[in-house]
């Protein structure tokens, strides 16, 4: 019998948490070691080994998730103050404008200050289009068909049970379809 003190276990384990293995019995025959019934020292030293790399994984994927996370708000974040800095700078345009114009004329520069405050509201999140969606229900009360009476109170049961006569029904006409169609080309040829 070998002895396997000679392996480096920590090498080892590094490589199979590195690794593509979800087990460490894909490990080890991967390795060319053998079964655990014939060696006791390797379940001993490879013992956690699956635990702690599906425990590992977990971790990296939240940390990972997490990170992504934190990103995206950033992102969101940025896109906000740019957004809200345009906004800004369209209202102050649109004021310089009103102060030249002559009442009449001003239609352009009241168009921008107006359209500069939505889209700071909007970029701020405070405007009422910040995401928010009018949610209404409609309740619609329409007559009940012959379907509906048949499923209304149905068990699982008698609803297999009917999906099963419906397929039968099926395959019934379409070979009905398919063996008159079979006997009028019959009778066109024979003509």
């Amino acid at each position: 019998m070998k002895k396997y003190n000679k392996y480096d276990w920590n090498a080892l384990k590094l490589e199979f948490m590195q690794g593509p293995w979800q087990t460490v019995t894909e490990f080890r025959r991967f390795k060319g070691m053998p079964d655990p019934q014939q060696n006791n020292h390797i379940t001993s030293k490879t013992s956690g080994w699956t635990e702690e790399k599906k425990n590992f994984l977990k971790q990296a994927a939240q940390k990972a998730t997490s990170e992504l996370l934190e990103e995206k708000t950033e992102d969101i974040k940025t896109i906000r103050e740019r957004q809200a800095r345009l906004a800004r700078w369209m209202q102050l345009k649109g004021a310089e404008g009103l102060k030249r114009m002559e009442p009449e004329d001003a239609d352009e520069a009241r168009k921008m200050v107006v359209s500069g405050l939505q889209e700071e509201r909007d970029a701020l999140g405070i405007g009422p289009k910040s995401g928010a969606t009018s949610l209404t229900q409609v309740n619609v009360n329409l007559p009940k068909t012959k379907f509906d009476e048949i499923l209304e109170g149905a068990t699982y049961d008698e609803l297999i049970e009917l999906v099963a006569e419906i397929r039968k029904e099926r395959a019934r006409r379409a070979e009905a379809i398919t063996s008159n169609s079979t006997q009028t080309e019959v009778q066109t040829t024979t003509q």
